[in-house]
């Protein structure tokens, strides 16, 4: 068994330490292999005059607070609460999975107990967990992954997405996952949690794009959905540490996540040289076209130059004929062998 990780602060070493906790996910992997045993797990997290100190988690998570986040300059201090409000729901998902039964109903139950990180304090959900259903989602999935649950299957698809700062289309792989024995929960892997900033709108795109995924399923699967986004497409070599998207938001990657979890539930291998330009409408049962299309069609023309002149894809598949138009100005000529078909 790996040693506990060392989250215990020290003075001359905070700064060192926050960066090994906090990025990348250093703390997800040790967590994963720590049994709990060096831990106090009966603490109240919201009951600030504990006086265990940092023997408990939740005083680990308070000293940080007071203690480098409150003292880091104003410029910075943004993104140093969002990465200690991670440090303290993964800490909190950790002991969850250390101290609750394995199956999945008993942490779902389990969850409505999830505090709030807030500037302030760690306090309950002033409006119950009911109304954090996203945050529910992400405390279980995070606890069934901490308790050591593996996918039952997985698959990786191209998406194309939009950089707003450089101007520019560019091409992410979409990892998609199948968690055994669930309750029909999805989120994303805990793993990017401190890398990757999921904004609402696209985190409710992955929630549509689940549930039209599980409305093809004639029966109830008792399995959970669960995601990771990192950049460059399937087509380019692994990485030992995947290159993460630093934020993500809008419903564009929705369409070709509900291929991704349909192949998944169907038991079936999605066709890898197949890019969808399409997302799921707001309703949730229909798909409508995405945002700077041309911008997206440009990224997977470059990565076919990239790869010179092989044909990592073969299909472009959009929503309606306006949006194919725009995909075929955007191929010209360049590219017979790449083919647009609209789902309209």
């Amino acid at each position: 068994m790996a040693a506990p990780i060392d989250l215990r602060p020290a003075w001359a070493f905070a700064e060192r330490r926050w960066g090994v906790l906090t990025t990348g996910d250093a703390l997800y992997r040790h967590l994963k292999a720590d049994d709990g045993s060096a831990w106090i797990l009966d603490a109240d997290w919201t009951d600030e005059a504990d006086g265990r100190g940092t023997a408990t988690l939740p005083g680990i998570v308070r000293w940080w607070k007071a203690s480098y986040v409150d003292r880091c300059p104003p410029a910075a201090r943004s993104e140093v609460l969002r990465r200690w409000k991670v440090l303290g729901q993964m800490l909190w998902s950790f002991e969850l999975a250390r101290t609750r039964p394995a199956i999945a109903s008993g942490l779902m139950s389990a969850v409505a107990a999830l505090p709030d990180f807030t500037d302030h304090a760690i306090t309950g959900l002033p409006q119950g967990i009911a109304a954090r259903s996203d945050e529910a989602a992400r405390a279980y999935m995070w606890a069934r992954s901490l308790g050591g649950i593996e996918p039952s299957r997985a698959v990786q698809v191209p998406v194309a997405l939009y950089d707003r700062i450089n101007g520019a289309g560019f091409l992410a792989t979409l990892e998609a996952e199948l968690m055994p024995e669930g309750v029909g929960a999805v989120a994303a892997h805990p793993a990017a949690a401190f890398e990757t900033v999921y904004h609402e709108t696209f985190d409710e795109s992955m929630r549509h794009a689940w549930k039209m995924a599980l409305k093809t399923v004639p029966h109830n699967p008792m399995v959970d959905g669960r995601w990771r986004l990192r950049r460059g497409s399937p087509t380019q070599p692994s990485r030992s540490q995947p290159l993460p998207v630093e934020a993500v938001d809008g419903p564009s990657a929705s369409g070709a996540a509900a291929r991704a979890w349909w192949h998944l539930l169907h038991a079936r291998i999605p066709d890898p040289e197949v890019v969808v330009l399409a997302q799921i409408a707001r309703g949730g049962d229909s798909f409508e076209s995405v945002d700077r299309t041309t911008e997206k069609v440009q990224a997977i023309v470059r990565e076919v130059g990239r790869l010179d002149g092989s044909r990592p894809f073969d299909t472009i598949v959009v929503a309606e004929r306006t949006q194919e138009r725009k995909a075929r100005e955007a191929l010209g000529h360049e590219l017979p062998g790449l083919t647009v078909v609209c789902l309209d």
